[in-house]
């Protein structure tokens, strides 16, 4: 062989190889190469072959690919014994498309073998000589895309010598076109399925993201809040010590040296000792709001008619003229009230919610305070603590939960009622504060839910220790 012949002979095999490329590109882009062995059924190349049956009046009809190494039976229809294999998988050496659709032919050309036991091109395959069917007709359409790549073929057979008429052959090539836009149709659909996979996997990477940095900042929060109470703790300490220290002098000299100082003396060491004391009860407010957020929570059954003698105890004299009621409102009849709480948090919480309603009374009335333990048909509890005091404007019912927030009434720190909202939110629940009908303010707190099972006995005593009747459950 002439040198010349040999790079004419390379490079043609060069091109064929470049052609087989470029075909199987096209196959992977119709996700056909990831087909397994014996793909599952395809309504419309079903109908195609049907079709193809009927229109050419041949025993058996089937749909091909073909990649590198095996032919792919797609769909297939027939009732004539050993020329309809299954659809499936196949060696593309015995493929009958492969071999007469292999140069000499155009795309469009339908190629017709009226007996293939006779045709050299055919007779040695296994679908011919009976190792895998026995054909004996055959015609075939190719199935290429409208880049002008082979994906298969569309074929009739049958077991006797026919012939098939030009109209016959050009309705087989109109089915082969209707093959491939069933191929195309499902390569798109393929692709819309993957891009709104990647397009859902891109949101759940972004949510993931978003879960992480959210868990970042969390942490650094809660190490933030971990160093905020551990600072407040030792401030608090560390200026309730010399202030405590100020406040004995001041009573001291007052004591001792009153005569000394005057009226006018008297006067200035009196308004410095009250500022101290002003300051002493924020130094407290501070610490207990700080607490109030601490890893301590412990919700558990709470017997809220005995944390409440215990408040009334704790406020002493400050409440002493305020008529306070106890009311226990069961979801249903003949039933009782289970409350959840932590019992350091919820003694802090309802110490706020009086002290706060004593502190606003109206002054041309007796101080009413009504403290109403309700179970909620759904689960979970509320508290209501409802005064017949000055009542909260509209406009600042909400405000009022804020730090720094405090009333017209005077020793207020404008602490007591954020504490609350800080109490009731580290228990999950939320806090609001409405008017009282006929006057006055309430401030009612939802517990929810919180999954602590069961309950714990009735039989609360009557009376709380400044002589007030409480009302029967």
């Amino acid at each position: 062989m002439s040198p010349l012949r040999h790079l004419d002979a390379a490079h043609r095999a060069h091109l064929a190889q470049a052609e087989e490329d470029a075909r199987r590109a096209a196959l992977r882009a119709h996700d056909l190469l990831a087909l397994p062995e014996t793909p599952d059924a395809d309504p419309e190349l079903d109908a195609v072959v049907r079709l193809a049956l009927a229109v050419t009046g041949a025993s058996a009809a089937a749909v091909d690919l073909l990649d590198a190494h095996r032919q792919l039976r797609l769909a297939t229809t027939g009732t004539s014994p050993g020329t309809a294999p299954a659809t499936g998988s196949s060696d593309r050496r015995e493929s009958l498309g492969a071999r007469l659709h292999t140069g000499g032919h155009a795309a469009s050309d339908v190629v017709v073998v009226r007996d293939a036991r006779l045709d050299p091109r055919l007779r040695d395959s296994g679908w011919v000589e009976g190792r895998l069917g026995r054909v004996v007709f055959v015609a075939s359409a190719l199935l290429v895309t409208a880049d002008g790549h082979l994906l298969g073929s569309l074929s009739v057979t049958a077991g006797t010598p026919r012939d098939l008429t030009a109209e016959h052959a050009d309705r087989l090539r109109d089915l082969a076109g209707l093959a491939v836009a069933a191929l195309e149709r499902r390569r798109r659909r393929q692709v819309s399925l993957l891009a709104e996979l990647e397009h859902q996997r891109g949101l759940l990477t972004a949510a993931l993201a978003r879960t992480a940095a959210l868990e970042a900042a969390g942490e650094r929060l809660r190490r933030t809040n971990d160093e905020l109470t551990h600072l407040a703790a030792v401030a608090g300490h560390d200026l309730a010590a010399p202030l405590t220290a100020v406040i004995g002098y001041l009573d001291l000299v007052l004591d001792v040296h009153r005569d000394d100082l005057g009226a006018q003396g008297s006067e200035w060491l009196g308004t410095a000792l009250r500022a101290a004391h002003r300051m002493q009860g924020l130094i407290e407010a501070v610490l207990v709001h700080s607490l109030a957020d601490g890893e301590r929570c412990h919700p558990r059954r709470v017997d809220v008619r005995d944390v409440l003698r215990h408040v009334v105890e704790d406020l002493g004299t400050s409440c002493a003229a305020a008529r306070i009621g106890y009311t226990e409102v069961p979801a249903h009849p003949g039933g009782t009230v289970e409350a959840h709480a932590d019992p350091v948090l919820l003694r802090q919480l309802l110490q706020n919610l009086l002290a706060n309603a004593v502190r606003h009374r109206h002054p041309d009335r007796p101080c009413r305070i009504e403290v109403t333990v309700t179970a909620l048909p759904a689960g979970g509890w509320e508290l209501t603590v409802a005064d017949n005091g000055r009542g909260i404007p509209a406009d600042q019912r909400d405000r009022v939960f804020a730090m720094f927030t405090s009333g017209p009434a005077p020793g207020g720190h404008g602490i007591g009622l954020a504490t609350c909202r800080r109490i009731v939110t580290r228990h999950g629940g939320t806090i609001a504060a409405e008017p009282t009908p006929g006057g006055g303010a309430t401030l009612r707190a939802t517990f929810f839910p919180g999954g602590f099972p069961g309950g714990f006995p009735g039989g609360f005593p009557d009376g709380f220790p400044d002589g007030s009747a409480a009302p029967s459950p």
